[in-house]
């Protein structure tokens, strides 16, 4: 009778285990967030999701939404008309940095930034042609931005390779 019973019990796991659904993912990150609308937990990687609308906002579950915002383009500067060239573009070594004849000593500044928007050079622009040395630098994309008296007058993206 015990011998019953336990095969009985065994048959129902079996039976019962096919039923359980577990959620699988092989993730490439993920995380908690806090604020001081909630907390939210999230991954990157995971192949199904849902999302679910209501009247403040959507969620969508298990994709992270990512928000990029990259400036790159020229901020018209009619009074000024400056003319910005960079180049090689793509890069091995020495990039430069050529400004047309309205070009004012001291007034312009060049920041490099790498992908991620982290300031890795704030210079002044020392000529009508500057030269920007890139060699310490990883092969990827990087942004020069050019300042004339704390306003951006243009941005390029660089790729060194």
């Amino acid at each position: 009778m015990k011998h019953k019973k336990t095969k009985l019990v065994v048959i129902l796991l079996a039976f019962g285990l096919l039923g359980v659904q577990a959620q699988q993912a092989i993730l490439a990150t993920g995380g908690n967030g806090d604020g001081s609308g909630g907390t939210v937990c999230y991954s990157v990687g995971q192949l199904v999701y849902h999302t679910i609308a209501g009247t403040n906002g959507t969620v969508t579950e298990g994709v992270q939404q990512p928000l990029e915002i990259l400036e790159v383009g020229i901020e018209n500067n009619l009074e000024n008309d400056i003319d910005i060239t960079a180049y090689p573009n793509p890069v091995i070594q020495k990039l430069f940095l050529r400004v047309g004849k309205e070009f004012r000593t001291g007034s312009m500044r060049y920041q490099l930034f790498d992908i991620q928007g982290v300031l890795l050079s704030n210079r002044v622009v020392n000529g009508n042609e500057t030269m920007i040395d890139l060699s310490a630098y990883e092969p990827s994309s990087y942004i020069i931005r050019v300042m004339q008296e704390e306003k951006e007058i243009k941005s390029f993206i660089i790729i060194k390779q």
